[in-house]
């Protein structure tokens, strides 16, 4: 869903699923799928996500838009803001250190061929707080945002973007997850 008020408009995303330790991004179900586009837990890659302003070079299908795409930017525009609020339900493990979500934005030839010319270039990124060194919180709302302003956020007229997240520390070596969780995210973008 998004919304236009003055020069920003707002894109939004309702999702559950779980977030993991390990080198898994997590994104939507697909539209033509069976299952609820909002459920994100069963559907993820194992990669590693871009910096700020770089793209995935992994072009494997399950990056492709029917996964990561969430809005077509009508008029050029720049994500200024990026917000989160998730509801943990089944409670953070002890040492988790958090969520990362991310809003993306397809790069790739028009009218290239679809598995090998579509790219996600990372737009921006936001955290959930850390619970390193604490122990298990049970249940736990969390909410932020983040702002930006630099060109690596730019998006022009017709452009695919998209939301993913992951889960914290990126390490295959510890089991520390943030848990199951239903939340929203928002991007607003500068027009």
């Amino acid at each position: 869903m998004s919304h236009r008020i003055g020069s920003t408009v707002c894109v939004n995303a309702k999702f559950g699923g779980s977030a993991a330790h390990n080198s898994r991004v997590y994104m939507a179900e697909e539209v033509d799928a069976s299952g609820d586009a909002r459920d994100w837990d069963n559907h993820y890659v194992t990669m590693d996500m871009p910096a700020i302003g770089s793209t995935a070079t992994d072009k494997s299908p399950l990056y492709q838009t029917e996964h990561w795409g969430f809005f077509v930017a009508p008029v050029p525009c720049r994500l200024i803001g990026l917000s989160f609020s998730v509801y943990f339900y089944g409670g953070p493990d002890v040492d988790s250190e958090g969520v990362r979500f991310y809003f993306l934005k397809a790069t790739g030839t028009v009218d290239g061929a679809y598995d090998s010319d579509i790219g996600w270039k990372t737009l921006g990124s936001v955290d959930t707080q850390s619970w390193a060194g604490e122990s298990q919180p049970g249940a736990v709302m969390s909410k932020g945002s983040a702002t930006f302003s630099s060109s690596n956020g730019d998006i022009s007229a017709g452009e695919i973007c998209g939301f993913v997240y992951e889960g914290l520390p990126r390490d295959t070596t510890t089991t520390k997850n943030a848990g199951q969780m239903y939340g929203v995210l928002t991007a607003t973008l500068r027009i």
